[in-house]
């Protein structure tokens, strides 16, 4: 069930896509963005399919990309894109998903990473 999320708006100038990869109900892979306002078209995206009901994790590292100060419910474990991670990073972050995902059959996170891989 992997479906890929766009939002249009009134003209052709201001079309914005939004790389929002549904890899399950549950599970969202965000790429990289491709307008300033794009994080308001994923703030207001989450909060009307999945208001209350969700959490973005960020493992982007570059401060380009700290979107814990624009969007709220961030949870960073930043490593560089293309190189592995320290294990007990991939630990804890499985850990915090699986609890988050558990709390509520309504709840949904949303992995962040600069390639949307």
């Amino acid at each position: 069930m992997s479906a890929n999320v766009f939002i249009e708006t009134k003209s052709n100038e201001d079309e914005a896509h939004i790389d929002l990869d549904y890899i399950t109900d549950r599970i969202i892979i965000m790429g990289d963005f491709y307008k300033n306002d794009t994080l308001n078209k994923v703030r207001s995206h989450l909060n009307h399919h999945h208001r209350d009901h969700y959490q973005i994790y960020n493992l982007t590292p570059e401060p380009e990309y700290n979107i814990e100060q624009d969007l709220d419910h961030v949870h960073s474990y930043p490593f560089n894109d293309r190189n592995p991670c320290a294990l007990h990073i991939i630990i804890q972050f499985c850990d915090e998903v699986n609890t988050y995902l558990k709390l509520s059959s309504r709840n949904t996170v949303v992995i962040f990473s600069k390639t949307g891989n």
